[in-house]
């Protein structure tokens, strides 16, 4: 049980590189954790078995080795149910972060066009600027919603993620950024 405790509170869940293959792989561990329950079902009831029996020789010493084999169980038990926890909140942290920046990619284009300093120079070119401009306005518009569930979803993620002041500031930072687009584009 010693070996499957140290791979149970291995930490490298903290490195979001390959986190689904992590996942996986932990998934299956606990599925082998858990197949041996029967095991150690069968060595208790054994144990009990010969501490049952009048004046045996080594009674004290099987009650110590249940305790500890028990004990050594439930501590196993709980290292994989918070190594899942742990992995299941990156797995949502590395999700939650690339919304962020498909929504940072957007946000680029969208600065970009506002900060433009072609207004055209013929009533053809600035009326294609308007509808242009109309568009975008139209998209900000559109991506509040989104913008909105990010920072919700972002702040609930913080409050149970390892990951918590990486998420908040992140989402500090796409709601202070979308907030400005709206001044940028009536700038324009």
């Amino acid at each position: 049980m010693g070996v499957k405790m140290a791979a149970a509170q291995d930490a490298n869940y903290t490195d979001v590189s390959n986190i689904q293959a992590k996942a996986k792989k932990h998934n299956t561990f606990y599925s082998e954790v858990l197949a041996n329950h029967a095991a150690v079902e069968a060595l208790h009831v054994k144990g009990q078995a010969y501490i049952a029996v009048d004046n045996f020789f080594a009674k004290d010493a099987i009650e110590g080795a249940l305790q500890e084999t028990d004990d050594l169980w439930k501590a196993l038990l709980a290292a994989c149910e918070h190594k899942k926890t742990q992995i299941s909140d990156t797995v949502e942290a590395v999700k939650f972060l690339r919304r962020c920046d498909t929504l940072e990619h957007w946000f680029e284009e969208v600065e970009a066009e506002v900060a433009s300093e072609d207004y055209g120079k013929i009533l053809v070119c600035v009326k294609q600027l308007l509808k242009g401009h109309e568009a975008t306005t139209l998209d900000v518009v559109a991506h509040r919603e989104q913008v909105e569930e990010l920072a919700h979803l972002g702040q609930e993620l913080a409050e149970k993620n390892l990951r918590g002041k990486e998420l908040r500031q992140r989402v500090d930072k796409l709601v202070a950024r979308y907030e400005e687009l709206p001044h940028a584009a009536q700038h324009r």
